[in-house]
């Protein structure tokens, strides 16, 4: 069930995104060689080559190894000890219900009027916590059962805008400057390259009524992979130096793939620095 929601999640992404692709090849408009003046002249010469840009992504990571793993150690065993045993909720399930989302911060800088080279780093954290009361013996007892994850990355890579960069064309009224952002904005496609450092924790604590024994398990995992991401999106311009930027791609791990593979969809603002006449 969880497979197939996050398959259509995915096709509902793309989808989404080809209609932003689409909608930018078809208005975008020729470039007039002859009478726009060349790269880094004129308007481009108000503005530094250099960009900030920051933002979130949805991340809709794969989990079969870990939860294989809660199944076996956890479900599976004490799920025929107590006949009541609810199982916990997981990062799957926040995953299903799109709450793994993850932070960015980085900078990039125009290399020629098609090419972007773009770094970011950022990461994320969080504990699903469950708690239910069982009666082992007749005993009440209350079970916790936590799982934790925490990461940081660290990126870079190169994009490709085969019609160049967003355009921005000031207008007056809402709709007038919905459709000319709208004719401004330009695709790209790009790969990025990355660094992992993941740590995730796994909590059961019991607490017991009249006494201060509380048995747990706790199980600790590390993993610092690296991986590679084709991406696609749209920049979508606000103002001259502001665009929105859309995008989504497939994140290819070296290792732990069943587990960290994922589809990411990113939410982002680029602001590009002014000129300081030496760039």
């Amino acid at each position: 069930m969880a497979h197939q929601y996050t398959r259509t999640l995915t096709v509902c992404g793309m989808l989404v995104m080809g209609v932003f692709v689409w909608a930018a090849t078809g208005l975008a408009e020729p470039v007039d060689e002859a009478a726009s003046p060349g790269f880094g002249t004129s308007a481009a010469d108000e503005r530094s080559k250099w960009f900030l840009i920051f933002g979130v992504a949805n991340v809709q990571p794969r989990l079969e190894t870990s939860e294989a793993q809660i199944d076996r150690q956890i479900n599976g065993l004490l799920g025929r000890a107590f006949p009541r045993w609810e199982e916990p909720r997981t990062f799957a399930t926040w995953r299903d219900e799109f709450r793994v989302w993850d932070l960015h911060v980085g900078f990039g800088r125009e290399l020629t009027p098609n090419w972007v080279w773009v770094s970011t780093f950022g990461g994320s954290l969080g504990t699903v916590r469950n708690e239910d009361r069982y009666y082992p013996l007749g005993i009440p007892a209350m079970f916790h059962v936590d799982f934790s994850r925490k990461f940081w990355f660290a990126s870079t890579g190169i994009l490709y805008y085969p019609w160049g960069q967003a355009v921005y064309e000031p207008a007056d009224g809402a709709m007038e400057r919905f459709r000319r952002s709208l004719r401004g904005t330009r695709p790209f496609v790009g790969v990025i390259g990355a660094y992992l450092d993941l740590r995730a924790e796994a909590v059961v604590k019991i607490d017991l009524p009249l006494t201060s024994f509380d048995p747990r398990i706790v199980q600790k995992q590390r993993t610092r992979p690296v991986y590679i991401s084709p991406r696609i999106g749209v920049d979508v311009p606000l103002t001259e130096q502001d665009d929105l930027v859309l995008a989504a791609g497939y994140l290819f791990f070296c290792e732990d793939g069943a587990d960290l593979d994922n589809w990411s969809y990113y939410v982002m603002y680029k602001h590009k620095f002014k000129s300081s006449g030496n760039d």
